[in-house]
């Protein structure tokens, strides 16, 4: 077992509860029951090529994405980690050679504790057996939170947040950026473009859920 596991097992030890409903189910898969995936959203279209994402973002992942994020629940990356999983096998993108999640500053990962993009990067890099990185890509810049700012604000927000440590660990590489959710894109494209100037060959982002009206 990962030690990553290990460590969820003792802070939240029962397989057999669903994480959105808190209820013991003897047949579950991934800490989500049938009751509860059959109200999430999952979208009917790719939001574009390279835009991996299996939920729209609505009530019932909003709530969990909150949980996770700013309840200080790690855990939750035991239920959504999967649900990335699953769409990116779906999609059939064979070509990918380096996993990068979007990163926080260090004042805001330590007041977290956490970086829940980072927890899900782990997750697919162990799953998919395909190398993570989490120290070339970095915010030096404090931003204040997407959520809520207009479009032409959140790339103002966002613009040169993020530097490049070693621009010859993304060099030549299909980088897949990964994040929690997506609404305007202008972290992901921030973040692109930072990996592209490194001379990655292309970029794709995973993320949970879509604002987006798609």
């Amino acid at each position: 077992m990962k030690i990553l596991d290990r460590i969820s097992e003792l802070i939240y030890p029962e397989k057999n509860i669903c994480f959105i409903c808190d209820e013991y189910e003897d047949a579950i898969k991934n800490h989500l029951c049938i009751e509860c995936r059959d109200k999430l959203e999952f979208l009917e279209q790719t939001i574009s090529e390279d835009i991996v994402c299996p939920l729209r973002y609505t009530d019932g992942i909003r709530e969990i994405i909150f949980k996770y994020k700013y309840g200080k629940n790690p855990y939750l990356y035991k239920m959504l980690g999967p649900l990335l999983l699953e769409e990116f096998i779906k999609r059939n993108i064979n070509d990918i050679d380096l996993i990068v999640p979007i990163p926080m500053t260090r004042r805001k990962k330590s007041k977290r504790g956490f970086n829940q993009s980072e927890l899900l990067a782990k997750y697919l890099s162990e799953k998919l057996n395909i190398e993570l990185d989490t120290r070339n890509l970095v915010k030096f810049k404090k931003t204040k939170s997407q959520s809520g700012l207009s479009k032409s604000f959140r790339r103002v927000n966002i613009r040169r947040a993020f530097k490049i440590i070693d621009k010859e660990i993304f060099a030549d590489k299909n980088v897949l950026i990964v994040d929690d959710i997506i609404t305007t894109g202008a972290t992901y494209t921030e973040a692109k473009r930072n990996i592209m100037d490194a001379n990655a060959k292309k970029t794709y982002l995973i993320t949970i859920a879509s604002g987006r009206d798609i």
